[in-house]
């Protein structure tokens, strides 16, 4: 079996480059959001990304300095990171 992680290849907010992100959760077609996100660090952010199909209006770096639930675009997403499949 095949799992997809994502990997930080620019620092961004509280994550550094080579940081390990995983979907924990995915959300159905009914729904705005994609997935979630959560890191493999111990860090105040896991588990607080959250992917939307919408734009955010909002810059990666004005997302992660809000408190809360952080949500980003795939392309958001895609411009400091990039997707690892993993063997499980």
């Amino acid at each position: 079996m095949v799992s997809t992680e994502y990997e930080v290849t620019k620092a961004v907010g509280e994550l550094d480059v080579g940081d390990k992100l995983e979907i924990t959760s995915r959300f159905g077609d009914w729904h705005e959001d994609l997935f979630k996100l959560e890191t493999k660090k111990n860090t105040m952010l896991a588990s607080k990304i959250v992917i939307t199909s919408e734009e955010t209006g909002t810059s990666i770096e004005e997302a992660f300095e809000k408190n809360g639930i952080t949500r980003l675009s795939e392309d958001q997403l895609a411009s400091f990171t990039k997707q690892v499949s993993i063997a499980e």
